[in-house]
Order: structure tokens, then C-alpha cells, then sequence
């Protein structure tokens, strides 16, 4: 039955699967729209850690947004250029109202 259905709905038999378990785990409220967004994020960014960033990158490295600038703070704050670089650009959307 859930194979015609898939067949008719023109998508895989994995999704009517699948809705037909959240049905059979929940009732009706197992088929509402759900969040996709994560319950956690295991590596988000220490606040106080970009803020010091922030702040070493007015001081001692100019405002440019750039990675010369994060290649330049990297060793000062012994992170990697790359999270440097995702440290300024995120700062520099707060600061934008972003």
C-alpha cells in the first residue's frame, strides 16, 4: 500500500515510510510541520572568545575583513586563520545589525 502511494505521490517509498511511522508514534500531532533547526550546536563560538578577537583586531590589526588581517591575529590569539577570519566576519554582522 505505501509503495502505490509513493508511486502515485511521484517521490520514494522511504518518505510515506516514514510519515506513516511519525502517524503511528504521535497521531495526528506526529504529521505537523516540524523544525529543521538543529536542538544543539556542539561547536558554536565562544562569545567572550570573539569579542577578544574583535577587540585585538582594532587594535593591533586594522578593520580590514580580509584573511592577510586573520593571517596576521592568528598568531597572537593562537587560533587558526580560519576561525580568525569567521570571527571577524561574524563580529562585523552584529556590529551591521545582522
Amino acid at each position: 500500500m505505501v509503495t502505490k502511494a509513493a508511486e502515485a505521490a511521484e517521490v520514494s517509498v522511504r518518505c510515506p515510510r516514514k510519515w506513516v511511522a511519525r502517524y503511528l508514534a504521535a497521531g495526528d500531532l506526529g504529521l505537523l510541520v516540524r523544525s529543521s533547526a538543529p536542538n544543539r550546536i556542539p561547536r558554536r563560538r565562544d562569545e567572550e572568545r570573539v569579542a577578544a578577537i574583535a577587540a585585538l583586531r582594532r587594535l593591533r590589526f586594522g578593520m580590514r575583513r580580509d584573511r592577510a588581517g586573520a593571517a596576521r591575529a592568528a598568531p597572537a590569539s593562537r587560533a587558526a586563520t580560519a576561525h580568525i577570519h569567521s570571527c571577524f566576519t561574524a563580529y562585523a554582522g552584529r556590529r551591521a545589525g545582522g
